[in-house]
């Protein structure tokens, strides 16, 4: 077990994918910041999307790039600098296991 196996299991982790977002056009997702002990995290499977983080802006995200908020920082993921008024994404229900 490497060194980072070992710190990682002295700190048990519950996961729960909340919501499943498709987007397309133009789109903008605002995300206000979590509540403690909580990490959002989001994955890009297809397409691009730009990221703005406080001061960070226009960090490109692209298809395998998994970006996580270990404390739920405000942020904001949109797809470009046209992106308009931010957008309602669609929500699949995921199948319980």
């Amino acid at each position: 077990m490497g060194a980072l196996s070992q710190l990682l299991s002295l700190y048990p982790a519950r996961t729960a994918l909340d919501v499943r977002c498709r987007f397309a056009d133009a789109w903008v997702l605002d995300n206000p910041g979590a509540r403690p002990g909580v990490a959002p995290y989001h994955l890009i499977v297809r397409g691009q999307g730009w990221l703005e983080l406080g001061p960070h802006k226009d960090i490109l995200l692209e298809p395998g790039d998994i970006i996580m908020f270990p404390r739920g920082s405000p942020h904001r993921l949109h797809s470009g600098p046209e992106a308009g008024p931010p957008a309602a994404p669609l929500h699949e229900a995921e199948a319980a296991g």
